[in-house]
């Protein structure tokens, strides 16, 4: 072979070797692309756009939590007072109706010492009951309830000279622990708050009270707590009262607002609950409603229900109490 002949000769291998190491790249390029998720084009040819990436889900805007509505919860005049009988129910179907409807569980019997209950407080940490009994004049703790009848005894008794409990009535648990009691029966009228009482009885003095001239409290029934733990009051004769909360010792102290006048077609309020927007609710015995009240400004608020709930029990009971119900739906807190 002529060193021309070999030159081409030399030429084609070489141009068959770039050949099939230009085949190899493209194949090292495909295999490359196909574990990437890139994708040829048609034809069998090779494509110069980059990997595809998957379709992000779209983040779906958040629904508002909708705000707990403001449920209701009224017990009949005859529960919780001459029959000495703390009855619980479930949250209303309806407020509009007579819902006649069987407890869920009561307490009720000898072994429960009960006099005349007036009122009553649950505590939804240990889901334990505070019953104020106005014609002994003490404050029973009872574990929590059964279904159907509970013939129990106490497990603690706020009782005694040193309490200054007499005709207790209303009753309020703030966050910390702290049992407020409307003190009717005695003059002058007072609300005392105690700790919360320890297995026994409990003869111990309240570490704080509010009495006097300055308060305006003439027949203290029904207590509340709002958000920030300021007390209302639903007194018979001088309305809805908020104070601040007590520091220790005795406060003559003046409310902070007050819901009473011709206005508010008040009656003779005798429970009193606040919801969490700061809305005031007063079950009224005499109109045999509940009415609602916007958040109080300071001093008088001479003012006009928002709503009236004409509410008619079974058996022409008046309307005693009201709470206002938790997230959960639970209305225990009578």
């Amino acid at each position: 072979m002529s060193r021309k002949g070999w030159c081409h000769g030399e030429q084609r291998r070489d141009g068959a070797i770039a050949v099939v190491l230009l085949l190899t790249l493209v194949c090292l390029v495909c295999s490359i692309s196909a574990c990437t998720g890139g994708g040829g084009g048609g034809g069998g040819g090779t494509s110069n756009r980059p990997p595809s990436r998957p379709t992000p889900t779209p983040t779906p805007t958040p629904t508002p939590t909708p705000s707990v509505p403001s449920l209701l919860f009224i017990v009949p005049g005859g529960t919780l007072s001459s029959n000495s009988i703390v009855a619980e129910y479930e949250v209303p179907k309806s407020i509009t109706g007579d819902n006649n409807i069987a407890p869920t569980s009561t307490l009720s019997g000898p072994d429960t010492t009960l006099m005349g209950s007036c009122g009553a407080r649950f505590n939804p940490l240990n889901r334990h009951f505070f019953v104020a009994d106005g014609l002994a004049s003490d404050i029973l703790e009872f574990a929590a309830l059964a279904p159907g009848l509970n013939n129990v005894a106490p497990i603690s008794t706020i009782a005694g000279a040193n309490t200054l409990l007499q005709g207790p009535c209303g009753l309020a648990l703030d966050s910390s622990g702290h049992l407020f009691v409307a003190n009717a029966h005695v003059s002058p009228p007072s609300i005392l708050e105690f700790d919360l009482p320890s297995a026994g009885i409990n003869n111990v003095a309240p570490i704080a009270t509010i009495a006097g001239t300055n308060t305006t409290l003439s027949n203290p029934f029904g207590l509340a707590l709002d958000a920030k733990g300021n007390l209302y009051v639903s007194d018979s004769t001088s309305g809805i009262l908020e104070f601040a909360p007590p520091p220790p010792g005795v406060n003559n102290v003046a409310p902070l607002a007050v819901i009473a006048g011709s206005s508010t077609t008040l009656s003779r309020p005798r429970d009193v609950a606040v919801d969490s927007n700061g809305n005031v609710f007063v079950a009224d015995e005499l109109l045999r409603a509940v009415l609602k009240f916007t958040p109080p400004s300071p001093g008088l608020n001479d003012v006009a229900p928002v709503s009236t709930l004409i509410y008619n029990p079974p058996g022409g009971a008046d309307v005693f109490g009201i709470k206002i119900a938790d997230a959960s739906g639970d209305a225990r807190n009578i």
